[in-house]
């Protein structure tokens, strides 16, 4: 048993580790993505970084400048106004060569600004590889700005393959990019490879970056603040330039939280990256060792449920390992900005039930099937012993009539016996008694076993059943010099079955007298409590154990204080009188102390 037990479990393992090795072999980098964004829509709001601040080329810009349309004037006119505020890093991603000017002169006013300015730089939106900086030239007049490459990638050709950007660049081929750069001011980190959750792909060191929701940053107005109406303290801050018409699709990104194609401005994403460079809180994503240890585990917890439990069990802990495993994980990216593989998890859930759970039904099909072979087999033994029992306590009984009979006869005439033989004939009474007894308690249980007893009601007086009942065993009892007290109060007539219920008390009171030492007492009483007939049987014997009594009443049962002595009995007495008593709608209880003596109640409803 042990060793198919061993052989189960290895087995399950085996398999645990088959398939997580199977679903790890692929990405699923699709339903990866959706999980990783559902944890971002889950996360809690974020407060705003005070240290960035957003000039937006707004709905209400473009109709203030419909007639010119944005011009390097109007652009000279901002940076003019940011300038005098004296921020750190003045980040432009419209490019001022190529708005249209009125003249030449606005050029010059440009490069005096720019000058002045601590950090002006101007966002390159592309990648460049080695040998190639001269795509960050300017021709002139222009050749003045600075221009640096600030990439945020969106998943087009590799990863979810979803144009979701969910990544930035830390440098490709060497070169730092315009978001670490402008980090480095601020939190020291000179090091690429200290950047949390950084990563190689094709060449470029990237993170995943941490966004807060959409509209965390609050926009400044261009107009407004060509206008003069500065409504933030720019001081020391870093101060974003860009696009936000809510029309262009080309000035903005898909993200975490928004598909929809003006969801979130790349003047906006620009501030959630260089965010998570100044707090280095980049999204660790768990390696594939990891995912792979997380898949296996998930598929054991499955296929032990789905092997062991019974299925409303096994479905509710495959549910609640998903639901556990979920929340653990959004507590991970929320709490740590760890984000675990949870895809080849899930797939490893669904799989193992999907897959095993046939397998089960087959399994408990072919269980339930023996089980059905067996129960009807075991039908028909039972059948059979029912039928042999009943057979042979009727033939038995024939005989031992006859051999009561001559016994009777005998001792009718006791002059013509000797003393010995008048013992023997009396012994012999008693055995066949004994025996006419347990036939009797046999077919009884065959009876109550193939529930053929029915009740036969009648009004009958209890205290007159008890009185017939004391009188024949007062026999018994005055062999053993017993006294039996009767305290009958009197009664109402009760519906019972009068050949039941006597045995029930013949059964309670020749118990008192066989388990009752010599020389003691037996009490009997009725009594009407609550619409009950109250029967108490209590006697001085030898009592019963605590742990004996919830057994004493069960089929067969003899406790352990006579079975090695020399007092005879079935163990079918008590088991019958509970039955036959609650066949009535009453119940019977005991209540005992070993060596001091026992008292059964049989309560009976008067209605």
């Amino acid at each position: 048993m042990k060793k198919r037990i061993l052989a189960r479990k290895t087995l399950t393992v085996v398999l645990a580790i088959f398939l997580s090795s199977l679903i790890c072999t692929y990405s699923f980098d699709y339903i990866e993505s959706l999980t990783y964004d559902a944890r971002f829509r889950l996360k809690p709001f974020a407060k705003e970084n005070n240290l960035i601040k957003l000039i937006a080329v707004d709905r209400k810009t473009i109709e203030g400048t419909r007639e010119t349309g944005l011009t390097l004037e109007e652009y000279n006119k901002v940076l003019e106004k940011v300038e005098s505020l004296n921020p750190t890093f003045v980040i432009s991603l419209i490019a001022p060569d190529s708005l249209p000017m009125k003249s030449y002169e606005q050029t010059l006013i440009l490069r005096d600004i720019a000058s002045r300015l601590k950090n002006y730089i101007i966002h390159y939106d592309d990648a460049i590889m080695k040998g190639e900086e001269q795509k960050l030239l300017s021709s002139k007049p222009f050749e003045f700005l600075k221009r640096v490459p600030g990439v945020v990638t969106f998943d087009k050709s590799n990863f979810a393959r979803d144009e979701v950007s969910r990544r930035a660049y830390v440098s490709y081929q060497d070169y730092l990019f315009l978001q670490p750069m402008v980090a480095k001011f601020f939190n020291g980190i000179d090091n690429i490879s200290e950047y949390r959750g950084n990563f190689l792909f094709k060449e470029a060191n990237q993170i995943y970056i941490n966004y807060q929701r959409p509209d965390t940053y609050k926009k400044m107005s261009f107009l407004d603040v060509m206008n003069g109406q500065i409504s933030e303290d720019l001081k020391n801050k870093i101060v974003l330039i860009g696009y936000d018409d809510k029309f262009t699709p080309d000035y903005y990104i898909k993200t975490p939280f928004t598909r929809d194609v003006v969801g979130m401005s790349k003047l906006e994403a620009n501030a959630h990256v260089i965010q998570t460079f100044i707090e280095n809180s980049g999204i660790i994503r768990t390696n594939q060792g990891i995912n792979f240890i997380i898949t296996v585990i998930c598929s054991l917890i499955v296929l032990y449920a789905v092997m062991n439990l019974s299925p409303a069990k096994g479905l509710i802990v495959i549910i609640n390992t998903l639901f556990g495993y979920s929340a653990i994980a959004w507590i991970l990216f929320v709490g740590f900005g760890i984000a675990v593989g949870m895809a080849q998890p899930f797939l490893a859930v669904f799989v193992c039930y999907y897959f095993f759970i046939p397998y089960r039904l087959i399994v408990e099909a072919r269980k339930s099937w023996e089980l059905s072979q067996k129960n009807q087999l075991l039908t028909q033994v039972e059948e059979l012993k029912n039928n042999f029992l009943s057979m042979m306590s009727h033939d038995l009984k024939t005989p031992l009539a006859r051999i009561q009979g001559m016994a009777d006869i005998a001792l009718a005439k006791p002059q013509t016996l000797s003393g010995d033989q008048k013992d023997a004939i009396t012994t012999i009474k008693r055995s066949s008694e004994e025996l006419t007894e347990f036939i009797t308690n046999i077919l009884d249980l065959s009876r109550v076993e193939s529930q053929q007893i029915k009740l036969n009601l009648q009004p009958k007086d209890i205290n007159k059943i008890l009185e017939e009942t004391v009188s024949k065993c007062r026999y018994l009892a005055e062999l053993k010099n017993i006294e039996i007290v009767c305290e009958f109060e009197p009664l109402f007539s009760v519906k019972v079955d009068t050949e039941l219920m006597r045995q029930v008390f013949s059964n309670l009171v020749e118990n008192a007298i066989k388990y009752s030492p010599e020389n003691t007492k037996i009490l009997v009483t009725t009594e009407e409590v609550d619409g009950m007939v109250v029967v108490q049987v209590a006697d001085q014997g030898i009592g019963i154990t605590d742990t004996e009594i919830k057994n004493i009443f069960t089929k067969f049962y003899r406790t352990k204080s006579v079975k090695n002595s020399q007092i005879k009995g079935s163990g079918l007495g008590l088991y019958l009188a509970k039955y036959f008593v609650e066949l009535h709608k009453g119940r019977i209880n005991v209540e005992s102390i070993p060596q001091q003596g026992s008292t059964f109640t049989v309560e009976i409803p008067m209605n």
